[in-house]
């Protein structure tokens, strides 16, 4: 019976084309999923989970794809199921087993792609299907999903029933991602481990963590200890700020980067730039231009104007001082040793450039780089009322590139804020991280954005991931229904080449406190998973909110209690 439900896989995959219909009002743990599946086919009869449940390994490299699905399988009946390694030569009669399986079949490879699955829950046991251990893993997420809905539903927590079903799904795009800003407000490992927990059973994938900026440097650092001292930091003697700001060891990050892979979460470090610098500006003022009024003397770090303007507009790094871009390029090099994957955030929003504009090494570096060929009369109207600078996004242009040069040279991809001055002229190899959308107000240039950065990104043939403030910054306080209807890939887009190059969707949650992470992400977190995964196209927004209010209940066991309503 195993092998033909494995040979069946691509056989189900080719045929089933008709679209389930649920009676309404159905709440069925299968009608209730986060995100919805692609299809779903119910068959009669219900799997009987036990504490007796065994787990079969048909490939012998998954078994770290298991974690999740044990640690939910000892969350309600105390104990892990057992693990069989793989059988796939040996006549198989025994029921009562979840099969996890690695198809080769090109067929399979070619609907399900990387990341796709197929579920059969049958009356004798649970087949599992995929190509990749991160599909399997996928979709175990959605058997967690069931198990932790069918529990809810029962009396009896000591043999849970499961409808049987055939699930078939995939993701929609590649890139599903948060971002968390512990900067600001620090945040313990503990609940970051809860929060990416979280995250792998809705199948989110990217972790973004906003690690450096005026009130916060998070990360210990080697070459440059005085860095990881909070005393050193210019906000430290304001006890509000104080009490909130702590640093990660190379150990804990270790850990936590090994917590998030085993999850299939890949955690992208941003260490922000140019702006937002105060830390390493005021600590290391040998780094800033010579003509900045901060650079030497006993000024005083306040929101207190000093020498005309605030401090904070003159913390940026002197972009013509090599030894400048070294430390940087140092920096980034430790930021690269202890987050391996693929991505570095670099950050690239809200400069001043005010010291930038009476440097003579800056201005020099103008000249000799022949920066001025940037200096288009469509940039200087985009610049022509914004805050610091009227000139620079040159200087500006030349560091973001250089560091994205760097980046690259060491194998990785560099991701950066969207911002005017590129105007479709992007870095190479850089992924564009979409803030502003088109009508939107941009407070910094004082403009309304002329078009939506991720097309223009994408038109110019860089990849770009969709962050929006005013639809997914979950700090802005926008509704759950709004997120649900937005759309990731962008109305302008027509070609199909260029649609590739939309990543996905990414929600920033901005300086929010421990006790506001988690209710600051949901329930706007459901829909963020269903547009960021789902291929289903039609909308109905009733049925959504019926099953965010199924997994209000089973979100709150997974994190341990960490969601605060």
């Amino acid at each position: 019976m195993l092998r033909k439900s494995f040979c069946f896989v691509t056989l189900f995959c080719a045929i089933f084309l008709r679209e389930n219909v649920f009676a309404e009002g159905d709440n069925r743990p299968e009608k209730l999923l986060i995100p919805v599946p692609q299809q779903v086919d119910v068959k009669e009869g219900v799997f009987l989970c036990t504490q007796n449940v065994r787990i079969v390994l048909y490939s012998a490299n998954l078994k770290s794809e298991i974690g999740t699905l044990q640690e939910t399988f000892t969350g309600i009946f105390g104990k892990p199921a057992a693990v069989i390694e793989t059988r796939a030569n040996k006549k198989n009669k025994s029921v009562g087993e979840i099969c996890l399986v690695i198809s080769n079949s090109l067929n399979d490879r070619e609907t399900l792609g990387d990341e796709g699955y197929v579920l059969f829950v049958e009356k004798e046991k649970i087949i599992l299907t995929a190509t990749t251990p991160t599909g399997v893993f996928y979709g175990i997420q959605t058997l967690r999903q069931l198990i932790l809905l069918s529990a809810n539903q029962q009396d009896n927590k000591k043999a849970i029933k499961i409808n049987c079903v055939t699930i078939l799904d995939r993701s929609k795009f590649e890139w599903r991602g948060v971002m968390l800003d512990p900067a600001r407000y620090f945040l313990p490992i503990k609940l970051l481990k809860k929060y990416i927990s979280t995250m792998s059973l809705y199948k989110m994938n990217r972790l973004h963590l906003h690690l450096t900026d005026d009130g916060g440097w998070t990360v210990e650092m080697i070459k440059y200890p005085e860095l990881n001292r909070k005393e050193n930091w210019p906000l430290h003697n304001i006890p509000l700020l104080d009490s909130t700001r702590g640093m990660y060891t190379r150990k804990e990050i270790q850990d936590l980067v090994a917590y998030a892979k085993e999850r299939h979460i890949t955690i992208i470090p941003e260490l922000e730039l140019p702006g937002h610098n105060s830390i390493v500006g005021w600590i290391k003022r040998d780094i800033l231009c010579q003509s900045n009024p901060f650079r030497k003397g006993d000024f005083d770090f306040s929101y207190k104007p000093t020498a005309g303007t605030d401090a904070f507009q003159w913390m940026e790094p002197c972009v013509g001082n090599e030894e400048t871009l070294k430390v940087y390029e140092n920096i980034l090099t430790e930021f690269m040793e202890l987050f391996p994957g693929d991505y570095i955030h670099i950050g690239g929003d809200e400069y001043y450039g005010n010291a930038w504009a009476t440097c003579p090494a800056c201005q020099r570096l103008i000249k000799e780089k022949d920066l001025e060929k940037y200096d288009t009369k469509e940039r200087q109207a985009l610049f022509a009322n914004c805050k610091g600078d009227k000139k620079k996004y040159l200087v500006y242009r030349y560091l973001m590139t250089h560091l994205a040069d760097f980046i690259t040279s060491k194998g990785r991809i560099p991701v950066f804020w969207d911002d005017l001055s590129w105007r479709g002229d992007f870095p190479k190899n850089a992924i564009i991280m979409q803030w502003h959308y088109k009508g939107g107000r941009d407070a910094w240039q004082q403009i309304v954005t002329p078009e939506n950065p991720a097309a223009e990104a994408a038109i110019s043939g860089h990849k770009a991931v969709v962050a929006p403030y005013n639809h997914l910054y979950f700090d802005k306080k926008s509704s759950i229904e709004n997120v649900y209807f937005f759309d990731p890939m962008p109305n302008e887009l027509k070609d199909g080449a260029s649609k590739k190059l939309i990543l996905g969707p990414h929600a920033p949650i901005w300086d929010q406190p421990i006790d506001s992470v988690f209710s600051a992400s949901f329930p706007r977190f459901y829909a963020l998973s269903q547009i960021a995964w789902s291929c289903d196209t039609k909308k109905d927004f009733t049925d959504f909110e019926k099953r965010v209010n199924a997994h209000d209940v089973i979100a709150k066991i997974v994190t341990d209690g960490a969601r605060k309503d």
